[in-house]
């Protein structure tokens, strides 16, 4: 290990911190779509008018999934004409034919809004929500929380009391990051008071570990206010 830290070398070390960057970038989105879908929802629910329209097309949509999609016209309640094209439900699909007449469901304000009635995509508005809640939760509380340790050891590599610590395990432990099993370094300090504490490394990949062995001596620089507070700086001298 280098005494000189960054936050680039800590982000690399941080399980947590990248975990739940990658959880926040899926989450967020998946909370903001759901949001709009359900506001969408909302002023479906509220001001939406419905009237009947004529099938112009159908189609099949192959792939991960299979959409069965249909293509309409309808009239607004001002006159003038509009398209539209939904996917539906393969009974309702099987159901219409061209030139058949279906219920169209429109914003009277925006009438290019529009879809067939029964065919609001409710995963939107109740899935979408809660799991991209939980997601982007889950990951906000894991970065935010990490990013904190991250920038502690910062300032304390800069600003805390030097002292000399004796490394007292080397452990393989049970996580992996990019499929490598991490190890850490169990270790003890002395602080200014004469009071021993014990403390451990960040994830380090093997090859690192590999270099220290129980009994090395190494430096840490610790909180002066609170001296269980320390971050690991490497090889001493």
């Amino acid at each position: 290990m280098d005494r000189e830290l960054t936050f680039g070398r800590l982000f690399k070390r941080s399980f947590f911190l990248q975990f739940g960057a990658l959880f926040m970038l899926v989450g967020l989105p998946l909370l903001v779509f759901g949001v709009f879908a359900g506001l969408k929802e909302q002023r479906y629910a509220e001001q939406g008018a419905e009237t009947d329209g004529v099938v112009v097309s159908k189609d099949v949509r192959r792939g991960k999934s299979t959409s069965y999609r249909v293509s309409y016209v309808f009239t607004a309640r001002d006159g003038r004409q509009f398209s539209g094209r939904a996917s539906v439900r393969r009974a309702t699909w099987d159901g219409l034919r061209q030139g058949s007449r279906v219920r169209v469901e429109y914003l009277p304000d925006d009438p290019a809004e529009n879809r067939i009635v029964g065919s609001r995509d409710r995963v939107a508005a109740y899935v979408l929500i809660p799991m991209g809640a939980a997601f982007g939760g889950i990951g906000a509380f894991l970065f935010f929380k990490d990013l904190r340790r991250i920038r502690t050891a910062l300032r304390l590599s800069r600003e805390g009391v030097h002292a000399e610590a004796r490394v007292t395990e080397v452990a393989q432990t049970n996580m992996s990051i990019n499929k490598v099993r991490q190890w850490i370094l169990r270790y003890e300090y002395t602080d200014f008071r004469g009071e021993t504490h014990q403390a451990k490394s960040d994830y380090l990949p093997p090859e690192e570990a590999a270099e220290w062995k129980p009994g090395d001596s190494a430096t840490v620089r610790y909180d002066q206010h609170h001296p269980k507070s320390n971050v690991f700086l490497g090889r001493a001298g």
